[in-house]
């Protein structure tokens, strides 16, 4: 019996004496499960106002979008927004936090709106999925933040490598919207210069990122891409899709912030 004691008590303190298991680290959050929690988040920021007006949460988002459009009164009175309601509603959207600049204008890609592209996470998720290591490689060989030049190629041409614009002589084509008629080392005809950026996504992002980096100005991030977007299009005696230029700087920096967030260190 003391034996049987004796053995019992030998294995429960060899039991304790057991080196312990390393604790196994929780896998950071996917893209797709950051989007989700930024989602749920901003539904709880708009929530409240949306009861408050009556109005959806999708429409709140997107009017929140536009709060520094002069056709804003237009825009929510087509979305249903009595004209009595209309400045109640602005003045609690303007009041919002916003995460990167202390107000809300305008930084919400989960919100519905209206441009060429569309604002969509899942696009950010896609598009950065197949072309983000690729981005990153440009990128860095040139000296540039891969978010920056990835925010760009999404604002261009929401990942799109076949991409291709043309207005007023000018030929915007593939993932940085190269202008081909300025490239007639890439081929004697434009169909053929036109393929080419189309085809190779690398030749084309390296010709965006020399772009940049050309431009580069560490002080203004927003201005350099201003200096390598307007131009070519102010040569052309238009911008096309956007209307002007504050427009095209609103999609940018939404896109910027958000592809910072999902997918920046």
């Amino acid at each position: 019996m003391l034996k049987r004691w004796g053995l019992m008590l030998v294995l429960a303190l060899s039991a304790g004496l057991a080196p312990l298991a390393p604790a196994v680290e929780a896998a950071p959050p996917t893209l797709e499960e950051k989007v989700q929690a930024e989602s749920e988040a901003m539904k709880g920021l708009f929530g409240p106002i949306a009861r408050r007006h009556g109005v959806s949460v999708d429409v709140a988002m997107h009017l929140a979008t536009q709060l520094g459009s002069r056709d804003w009164a237009t825009t929510a009175t087509q979305a249903g927004v009595p004209k009595k309601q209309q400045k109640a509603l602005w003045q609690d959207l303007n009041a919002l936090p916003h995460p990167n600049f202390d107000q809300l204008t305008p930084y919400n890609l989960l919100a519905p709106a209206k441009d060429r592209w569309g604002l969509s996470p899942k696009e950010a998720i896609n598009g950065w999925t197949k072309y983000g290591s690729l981005i990153e490689e440009v990128a860095i060989a040139h000296g540039l933040d891969p978010v920056i030049l990835g925010a760009y190629v999404w604002t261009e041409s929401n990942f799109d490598t076949n991409q291709y614009t043309a207005a007023r002589g000018l030929h915007a084509v593939g993932l940085g919207s190269v202008q081909a008629q300025y490239f007639p080392a890439l081929g004697a005809t434009m169909p053929e210069r036109i393929r080419r950026l189309q085809q190779d996504p690398k030749l084309n992002l390296t010709i965006t990122a020399r772009e940049f980096k050309a431009k580069w100005n560490p002080q203004d991030m927003f201005g350099t891409v201003m200096d390598v977007w307007y131009p070519a299009w102010r040569r052309g005696g238009a911008i096309p899709n956007l209307g002007n230029a504050f427009g095209y700087m609103q999609l940018y920096s939404n896109r910027y912030f958000l592809l910072l967030e999902l997918v920046g260190d």
